[in-house]
């Protein structure tokens, strides 16, 4: 998107409600404008320009009791409900930090605020404090609940209204994403120390440290602390699906291969992998190995105990390994479900 646009005010009203159930940052995608765009020209018409200032805004938003907020970008969403208390001013960052809402808020990139009331299809409104950046991107979306305390709205607007109203949005050009910083001879000095983080805001002050930025920690560290997702894997030109489908088929033709050898056992694969999980944790880079050593080694048990069980005569070892697992099964359903306070 660009910071300036052709698009009149009129126009920009017009597609608004020719696209009344399209989200704002999609629309204003395909309109071409940043999100800040897209609201300036209802100035007047259900939106009101705010100070940014956090040290009014904030204890503004603390008097309206439980409220929802809402940040992301193309990638994700994150959604928070609770009550803004506990602020902590500051020059550099501010904080919010209770049970409900652990926020770090950065002064200089809240640069335009604008309360907006939008009116629902079935008839109600919904009230929102919306900041943006110097680009007009946005940084967060504050929405009322039901648990809110409504009749502090006008009190906030009143108290945050800045004057003229109607001042054209001076934009910025956005600034690049950082790219990734790293060095892999640093890894096992990161995670030593991502070890020892006691807080999440710890994070880039560590990393900073180190001489390296999040992201190309993130490249660095390797499992547990980051895992590669399909869309980083896709971006980095593996192609997801295909590496899928040859996963799928040479597990299938290694599974037809051992029953059609050994016969159907069954449960070794829930019960070990689990049993692993709970005492090792989810590290995949020892699970599978350790998943395959500990199923041998459980095989080679039940062998000997549907051996001796009844001798002389042989107990099909598939009863006993479904005797000793279908427990079990049962056991990680409910705990699943949490039906079992386990």
């Amino acid at each position: 998107m660009a910071a300036h646009t052709s698009l009149s005010n009129a126009d920009i009203r017009q597609a608004c409600l020719d696209n009344p159930k399209m989200r704002e940052r999609e629309l204003a995608n395909k309109l071409g404008i940043t999100e800040a765009q897209l609201l300036a020209p209802h100035l007047g018409k259900g939106v009101t320009r705010l100070s940014p200032d956090l040290d009014r805004l904030i204890p503004a938003v603390r008097r309206l009791g439980e409220v929802m907020a809402l940040t992301g970008n193309d990638s994700c969403v994150i959604e928070k409900t609770g009550i803004y208390e506990d602020y902590r001013s500051g020059p550099h960052a501010a904080l919010v930090v209770n049970n409900d809402i652990d926020l770090r808020m950065f002064p200089r990139h809240w640069q335009f605020a604008f309360a907006v009331e939008k009116p629902l299809h079935n008839g109600g409104l919904r009230r929102s404090i919306q900041v943006f950046d110097a680009a007009g991107d946005a940084v967060i979306k504050i929405f009322l609940t039901e648990a809110s305390v409504a009749e502090e709205w006008p009190n906030l607007v009143h108290d945050l209204r800045l004057e003229p109203q109607e001042v054209p949005l001076a934009l910025s050009t956005r600034e690049p994403t950082e790219t990734a910083k790293g060095d892999p001879a640093k890894a096992d000095q990161l995670r030593a120390k991502w070890d020892k983080i006691t807080d999440t805001h710890q994070f880039l002050q560590m990393v900073r440290r180190l001489k390296i930025n999040r992201l190309g920690a993130y490249r660095i560290a390797g499992a547990p602390y980051v895992r590669l997702l399909q869309t980083s894997a896709r971006h980095m030109g593996i192609s997801v699906q295909t590496v899928k489908r040859a996963t799928i088929l040479c597990v299938a033709a290694a599974t037809g291969a051992a029953v059609a050898v050994s016969g159907g056992i069954g449960f070794v694969g829930i019960v070990v992998p689990h049993v692993l999980r709970l005492v090792a944790g989810p590290d995949q880079r020892h699970l599978l190995m350790n998943s395959a050593l500990l199923g041998g080694v459980a095989l080679v048990l039940s062998d000997v105990l549907a051996r001796t069980i009844i001798a002389p005569a042989e107990l099909p070892i598939g009863i006993l390994t479904a005797i000793l697992g279908g427990p079990f099964f049962l056991w990680i359903l409910l705990r699943q479900r949490s039906i079992l306070d386990l």
